[in-house]
């Protein structure tokens, strides 16, 4: 099936979701060294990923997409936005790269700005937030590339096996994210 590409960018594309993904977001949220990052740490199984996949399809406060690394085109992971607030103008931001070879190099920095993107120049969003856990310091370093600042933390909120951390909350505003970045959807409107 082919995919449709919502934007393009240098090393990954952001798609509609399809079904035939969903198997490897099952197997990348039951892998310990993906799911150790993220908020939720629970057993997924094919059928609740079915039931994501149709709320996320039903439900106007979520935009969630596949990263499609480039030129391979082969799924890394996910993207979106949920609690999308159009009153407030304000959302919550997530990622996870599930393919572990693709960490560290860059393809979830691009994904990031591209999301942002999105929401700051298609949705007319205002603010983006995020949470992370403090020893998550890759997806930090990431996270302050695309332009998020850190504005609270909620100590020791979270239980790892080694111990207690906390999750650093992190936000980001239209007017930031625009004068840093040069907006990808920009230039195809000033091209059309």
């Amino acid at each position: 099936m082919p995919r449709y590409y919502v934007i393009r960018g240098e090393k990954v594309a952001l798609s509609l979701i399809s079904r035939e993904d969903l198997s490897l977001f099952v197997s990348w949220l039951n892998d310990p060294e993906v799911n150790i990052y993220l908020s939720m740490r629970r057993l997924i199984t094919p059928e609740g990923e079915e039931e994501w996949y149709e709320s996320v399809r039903r439900d106007p406060s979520k935009r969630q997409f596949s990263i499609v690394a480039l030129p391979e085109e082969e799924v890394i992971g996910v993207v979106g936005l949920d609690r999308i607030d159009p009153y407030d103008g304000s959302a919550m931001f997530g990622i996870f790269l599930g393919r572990k070879e693709y960490w560290g190099k860059g393809y979830g920095t691009e994904a990031t700005i591209l999301m942002l993107d999105y929401a700051f120049n298609i949705l007319g969003l205002h603010h983006v937030w995020l949470i992370v856990k403090d020893f998550n310091e890759r997806a930090i370093r990431c996270y302050k590339k695309a332009g998020f600042k850190e504005v609270g933390r909620l100590r020791k909120a979270v239980l790892q096996p080694d111990g207690r951390h906390d999750v650093i909350i992190m936000d980001v505003l239209a007017r930031e994210f625009n004068e840093a970045h040069e907006s990808a959807f920009k230039k195809i409107q000033e091209k059309a």
